[in-house]
């Protein structure tokens, strides 16, 4: 068989990404959770609204959302900026120089005096 050479290993940013990536996930299910929390909650209380257990729990749910909230909104954030620069690394390293000065000019020449 052919010498199999592993994959040099990902980047630091790359991998960081990945962690990123996942927390935003599970941040995102838990804030799924939480306003599904919030909103049983809320019909419960139109049912009984001077039920103080309730309200309380509501309340609560309310900022447990916020809270999940402004970490899905600095980590979507984030990853964006990682994306970027994961980007522009692998753009620089991999595209062709832009352009080739006279390349197309001489051509250009030629049309004229034709």
């Amino acid at each position: 068989g052919a010498g199999f050479s592993p994959p040099p290993g990902p980047s630091q940013e790359e991998l960081e990404r990945e962690v990123i990536a996942q927390t935003l996930q599970e941040m995102k299910a838990r804030l799924d959770a939480s306003l599904v929390k919030y909103n049983q909650v809320g019909n419960q209380l139109k049912h009984s609204p001077d039920n103080e257990v309730l309200r309380q729990s509501h309340e609560e749910a309310e900022i447990e959302a916020a809270g999940y909230q402004a970490e899905v909104a600095v980590l979507s954030q984030h990853l964006e900026q990682l994306d970027l620069a994961l980007q522009s690394r692998r753009g620089a390293s991999s595209s062709p120089p832009r352009e080739h000065p006279g390349a197309w000019r001489g051509g250009h020449d030629r049309l004229h005096h034709a």
